[in-house]
């Protein structure tokens, strides 16, 4: 049986077959990209976050106590909300609960990675209200999305994985908490 091509398929056969990460991240990652973000889902696996199928082409997630803790997006013909098309893919954490660890993420100085990939109002949809000002960890920020989540990391290498990793442990203990 030939090996399975998932970007030759179309959305209706993507949802048809709901593929792994894992299975589509080889065809169109390379390298290093390729491995961090391998390493990356095994760790989402081990922690209890495995990344589903989210029914939007090339898109992964997990959910965490009822609500989406991630989104994982793999680069595809169709992917028209990114602001530079020479990205490959994209993991945004949903830190609904900033407010309760921002101190930590302070202490471990992860605030300049979220002041790096705060994601700004690029008029996603045309339901879009456009962007807004707004103060994150004690900074202001003008023109920041209502439609995205906060964080949009673009190509992340071990370092930004590492990052995005404790600021998901960080979202998911606040999570439970409450």
């Amino acid at each position: 049986m030939p090996e399975q091509r998932f970007t030759s398929l179309s959305i209706k056969e993507l949802m048809k077959v709901r593929p792994k990460i894992e299975d589509v991240i080889p065809e169109i990652l390379d390298k290093d990209m390729r491995e961090t973000a391998l390493e990356f889902s095994a760790w989402l696996r081990a922690s209890k976050m495995a990344p589903g199928y989210a029914g939007v082409q090339y898109t992964w997630n997990a959910s965490y106590k009822g609500k989406i803790i991630y989104r994982i997006q793999l680069k595809n013909d169709g992917w028209g909300n990114v602001k530079n098309r020479d990205h490959y893919w994209v993991v945004n954490p949903h830190l609904n609960h900033l407010d309760k660890y921002q101190d930590v993420i302070t202490d471990e100085g992860l605030a300049d990675f979220i002041y790096e990939n705060l994601s700004y109002c690029i008029k996603c949809s045309p339901k879009c209200p456009g962007g807004t000002d707004i103060t994150v960890l004690g900074r202001d920020f003008a023109n920041v999305c209502h439609c995205r989540p906060l964080v949009w990391a673009y190509d992340p290498d071990e370092s930004a994985i590492t990052c995005i990793i404790r600021l998901l442990e960080l979202e998911k203990a606040a999570r439970l908490e409450m």
